[in-house]
């Protein structure tokens, strides 16, 4: 089946189906009728919006849906699960809202430890002991909007400040606004040295939303029992699981944060010769580069051990500007490599909060462009048009930014299609930074309909190597918002099969595998963003 992951099934859930049915065959070939058979274990959560992994488990709180329509808000069926590490939420919020910036805050309110001498009374929930806030308002954007995340810790002597979520290890999917919300925390000490949370046999909780206006929806508090034994041991992907499958067409897209790329340029050879492309899309290289600068970045070891590169460099972006390169022949695609607005187009940009702002934005935009890169590349199996660019980051959904992102994205549409044209049944690559935390519109409109045979492009369904998470940005230093999926590598189903995906971040590696694949223990920070990698393998 064609189509937009996660409307169809991922391959992970195939895969997993088809392992559960052979285990169930193997154990009804060796116990008779009356054997007593240990029913099967749910499958693991993978935080990444999906929610399909949550199907089998019943809500621990269901509120019912009783919020006039002004609220941003109106808290539905909430579940929860754990495993050895996290503690995890599938949290109904009714209506579609970004959980890092909705008009108001959603509070979840835990007696993280079981015991309710410990911690305040707080709306009618004692012990608690941890308050998680998702879209904090003690910096309110324009609106009534809330940003970021945090966690306040309550002692005896008092609610404590805002700290960052990371702190708890707090991850929210998905990024782009949606009615239902996955949270993730982690099941061990605050900041590192602060306290446990959810160590013990159980923990109470609460949700309670409430906007700037004083409208509130509180659940009623519910106990969950811990399943699973919290440990501290994380088993750390290898050097190994890097490995390029043979045969396959290896792409690779990184946004690699403007001048740390002219300032470090050997830190990103490391990584990405360690991960072995054919081909390599890269967004957010500095504005002021240069094709002999680019030329000497393929041209140096160890990336020029692989062979010999040769690449497009897009023109317009200003301060940023997009790259395809690849092993093989290569030639610019004009229509996708130099892209300024439409006349007009950026007149219907406006916030009538903000009427400076949205001119200062569309000026920006006319004299810089659209940050992208675009060429036919030689790949193994046939030509290809690939494509990268770079969305507009910020605000939140309906927002000016979402409005330019959306924009930017109808016009990359219209020129991809407009470079396909008469090319008959061409095979496409498309990859950046998408920036989704606002609608998830741009991204449907660079999937729907650009595959040769019509339907949707794919998603490389890149999780995190060494985690059962998807996101692909995240920070050097603790900050309000929690990590996301950001980055894509779109392609045509129809041509070529996902054989393989990961995003992959070095700091996950232990030393002694970093050094198996040259990578300096500096390195794994040297962008927010990660590489987003996939191995394709043409059938058509």
């Amino acid at each position: 089946m064609h189509g937009v992951r996660g409307v169809a099934e991922a391959p992970r859930y195939r895969r997993r189906r088809l392992a559960l049915a052979a285990l169930a065959s193997a154990v009804g070939a060796f116990c008779s009728p009356a054997s007593p058979v240990r029913p099967a274990q749910p499958p693991p959560v993978f935080t990444d919006g999906r929610f399909q992994e949550w199907t089998d488990t019943a809500p621990l709180l269901a509120d019912p849906l009783d919020m006039p329509p002004e609220s941003a808000v109106d808290l539905g069926e909430v579940r929860v699960r754990d495993d050895a590490r996290w503690l995890h939420l599938d949290i109904g919020v009714g209506r579609p809202v970004n959980a890092q910036s909705m008009r108001g805050t959603l509070s979840i309110l835990f007696d993280a430890d079981g015991d309710a001498s410990t911690g305040w009374t707080l709306h009618d929930l004692p012990g608690v002991d941890a308050i998680i806030e998702l879209s904090r308002m003690d910096a309110p954007r324009v609106g009534g909007y809330g940003a970021g995340t945090g966690i306040r810790l309550v002692s005896p002597q008092g609610i404590g400040e805002l700290r960052s979520g990371s702190e708890a290890g707090l991850l929210t999917a998905p990024t782009h606004s949606a009615s239902r919300l996955e949270v993730r925390l982690k099941r061990g000490p605050v900041g590192g040295t602060g306290p446990v949370l959810f160590r013990g046999s159980r923990l109470d909780l609460k949700l309670v939303y409430r906007d700037a206006s004083g409208l509130t929806d509180e659940t009623a508090s519910a106990r969950y029992p811990l399943a699973e034994r919290l440990v501290h041991e994380l088993e750390a992907p290898t050097a190994a699981a890097v490995r390029k499958p043979e045969g396959a067409l290896r792409a690779v897209q990184w946004n690699v944060a403007g001048p740390r790329f002219r300032d470090n340029p050997n830190a990103y050879r490391r990584i990405l010769a360690a991960l072995e492309p054919d081909l390599i899309l890269l967004d957010e290289v500095f504005g002021s580069a240069t094709q002999s600068d680019i030329q000497g970045f393929f041209a140096a070891p160890p990336l020029e051990a692989l062979g010999e590169w040769r690449f497009v460099l897009g023109r317009s972006g200003g301060r940023q500007k997009g790259i395809v390169a690849c092993l093989g022949r290569i030639r610019p695609e004009e229509y996708l490599t130099d892209i300024h607005y439409p006349e007009d187009s950026l007149d219907g940009l406006f916030d009538p909060l903000q009427p400076k702002r949205s001119t200062e934005m569309a000026r920006r935009e006319r004299e810089s462009g659209i940050s992208a890169a675009g060429a036919w590349a030689g790949l193994p199996g046939g030509e290809a048009l690939v494509a990268v660019f770079d969305l507009q980051s910020s605000g939140f959904d309906g927002s000016i930014e979402d409005q330019l992102r959306r924009l930017q994205a109808e016009i990359l549409r219209e020129r991809i299609n407009r470079a396909l044209a008469g090319s008959g049944s061409a095979a496409l690559i498309l990859g950046g930074d998408f920036n989704l935390v606002g609608s998830d519109r741009p991204l449907r409109l660079l999937q729907e309909g650009l595959d040769a045979d019509g339907s949707d492009l794919s998603a490389a369904d890149a999780y995190r190597l060494g985690d059962r998470s998807h996101y692909t940005w995240r920070t050097r230093t603790p900050t309000s918002f929690t990590p996301g999926r950001l980055d894509f590598i779109l392609f045509s189903d129809s041509i070529y099969e996902e054989v393989g995906s990961f995003t992959f971040d070095a700091a996950l590696l232990s030393r002694p595998e970093r050094d198996r694949l040259g990578i300096a223990d500096d390195d794994p920070l040297i962008s927010g963003h990660l590489p987003v990698v996939v191995d394709l393998s043409r059938s058509k």
